[in-house]
């Protein structure tokens, strides 16, 4: 039997990764569109979390602005050693500037000084937020103060109504904080909506909401089916009391937040069939350290457990289909904090894994190249290699 050869050519070039998808943005395992359980994954190891308020820009990674001012810094995150669980970036979710005062004020002062913990921003317009909800700015819609004179940690004016400020009431300057919503692919009647949350040192915590889960689209704001919050009702407080807000209450997880450290979170809804009391609220909740890496695969710290749920459904065409990540506050919050490691899906718990479980964005920030690939955070172009292949074939006789 004879036997001949034939060469095969490889045709060799450079492939461009495609551009950033908007639903996952994660190397977390499941976050590659493989897994059609999972709906929503970021980690923010591009650099970024969003530019703008147009979610189809693949700079923005499906996300939509809902800041009243651009994202501030650019990409409204940051690296180096931000992330958690050993990661390099985290999304800089809120950008508050203000601090908070140093005592109450009582009823029946009307002029009054306000002595804040730290050096008071040069310009701005100042806004304290009272014990009742109220904040007033210069001029102002709320009519409680008129500033009258500074010092670098003082601020001077009139109250025109009697009003309690509670201790550590806000002073804050008008000024710009980073928040974005996000759709999923589809409505869902059930989420598991995992994510880490950590306040800087010296974070004074308001009444903040911090996620809201919609229907509609992004962009409509407003909270449909509930909200993870801080401190419903209550002053600020420099710990945060982790509350969740739903079918008209706010409930008390007894979870508490310390600036500093990391916090594992996660929330799983299912909705209601349209007018029963059945359907489901469940919350996790750990503490993961300064670093994040606190936290493991086993399961999680089951915090509230709830099946007989009405969350005022009234068509089975409503459904989960935005999360909003905010930073909705009054009175006013005071500091940043970061969000990191979200993963969204159908099944779970998800729980808080550790380092060996979670990494680095498989999208990073697009740039302009040669081949327009991305080049920042790693090679966006593959090089793929030409060779000349023998291919033995035996002839039959």
């Amino acid at each position: 039997m004879a036997a001949t050869h034939r060469t095969i050519l490889v045709v060799l070039g450079l492939s461009r990764i495609a551009g950033a998808d908007p639903y996952f943005n994660s190397s977390e395992p499941g976050c590659d569109g493989s897994d059609s359980t999972v709906l929503l994954c970021d980690d923010f190891e591009d650099g970024d979390w969003f530019f703008d308020g147009d979610a189809t820009l693949p700079t923005n990674d499906g996300w939509n602005r809902m800041s009243l001012d651009g994202a501030s810094p650019a990409g409204a995150a940051r690296c180096g050693t931000a992330g958690a669980a050993g990661t390099s970036c985290a999304a800089l979710r809120t950008l508050h500037a203000g601090t908070h005062s140093t005592t109450g004020i009582g009823q029946g002062t009307n002029f009054l000084s306000v002595s804040s913990t730290a050096t008071l921003p040069s310009a701005g317009s100042a806004m304290l937020a009272d014990k009742d909800g109220c904040t007033e700015v210069t001029p102002g819609n709320c009519k409680l103060w008129s500033w009258t004179s500074k010092t670098a940690k003082t601020l001077y004016g009139f109250d025109f109504v009697d009003r309690y400020y509670a201790p550590h009431a806000v002073v804050g300057f008008a000024g710009g904080t980073n928040t974005a919503d996000h759709a999923l692919a589809t409505g869902e009647d059930e989420v598991f909506v995992r994510y880490y949350y950590k306040a800087d040192p010296g974070y004074v915590f308001g009444i903040e909401r911090s996620l809201t889960f919609n229907d509609g689209a992004t962009g409509d704001g407003g909270s449909k089916w509930g909200t993870v919050a801080f401190n419903c009702g209550d002053a600020p407080t420099l710990t945060g009391n982790l509350r969740i807000e739903y079918a008209g209450g706010c409930e008390d997880l007894g979870a508490n937040i310390l600036p500093g450290r990391w916090y594992g979170i996660e929330i799983h809804i299912k909705l209601d069939d349209v007018g029963a009391d059945n359907g489901v609220l469940e919350v996790w909740f750990d503490d993961c350290g300064g670093d994040g890496l606190g936290c493991t695969a086993a399961p999680a710290t089951l915090k509230l457990k709830r099946t007989d749920v009405n969350w005022g459904r009234t068509a089975d065409t409503e459904k989960i289909r935005v999360l909003w990540w905010e930073d909705t506050a009054n009175p006013p919050s005071a500091g940043s904090s970061s969000i990191d490691q979200i993963k969204v899906a159908k099944v779970g718990p998800i729980t808080f894994g550790g380092p060996t479980s979670i990494g680095g964005d498989v999208t990073p920030m697009e740039s302009a190249t040669g081949c327009g690939c991305r080049s920042s955070g790693g090679s966006g172009c593959t090089l793929l290699v030409v060779a000349a292949l023998p291919l033995r074939r035996r002839r039959r006789r």
